[in-house]
């Protein structure tokens, strides 16, 4: 193996750009400390899994805590990332849904939509959720998600409120970038609809 297999390795993963894994591969070299921190981190990643109801992060030797609760808020987000962010800014009383969109081009795939709708169908059944919280970045693409889910739900669930982020996240914007105080606003004003 030549450096530059080692670089393409480092770059297949998402989020790293070519000079980042060029900048990896050659810190890797030589280096059993890091080579040690891979391996832990290696170790660490594979106790987890993600659920394939709820889209959350859990151990693997345990059952998804959050699809056994039973509470009346539902919060529903983007991606896991997007949780992180906001659960590490602000407390959420409730449980919790990722539909697990990396771009925004999977809101407007038919079938990544149908199986998120059949997964948040799956989920919600059984239980007593009064109000759907969306926590998304406000976009085009997520107005157009919203709108899906709300209708398809309708008719199975027609005593749920729905609700979404208002004051704060500005349209176009990011959640995850978005500081503790204006998560806080954007919850506590969230626009009912």
């Amino acid at each position: 193996m030549n450096i530059f297999k080692l670089i393409n390795l480092f770059e297949n993963i998402p989020g790293i750009s070519k000079k980042l894994a060029q900048k990896l591969a050659l810190k890797i070299i030589d280096n059993d400390e890091v080579k040690s921190d891979l391996e832990l981190i290696i170790n660490e990643a594979n106790k987890f899994k993600y659920c394939n109801i709820c889209g959350l992060i859990f151990m693997k030797e345990n059952n998804c805590i959050n699809c056994g609760k039973n509470t009346e808020k539902l919060y529903v987000f983007e991606n896991q990332l997007n949780l992180l962010s906001i659960e590490s800014k602000t407390n959420l009383e409730g449980e919790k849904f990722v539909i697990g969109f990396e771009s925004k081009k999977d809101f407007l795939d038919f079938d990544k939509v149908s199986h998120m709708i059949e997964r948040i169908n799956i989920f919600v059944k059984n239980k007593q959720i009064k109000e759907m919280i969306f926590m998304l970045s406000p976009s085009i693409e997520t107005e157009i998600i919203i709108k899906v889910i709300t209708e398809k739900l309708a008719n199975s669930f027609n005593n749920i409120v729905y609700s979404k982020l208002s004051a704060g996240v500005p349209f176009g914007g990011s959640v995850e970038h978005s500081d503790e105080i204006t998560i806080r606003k954007a919850v506590e004003k969230r626009e009912k609809f």
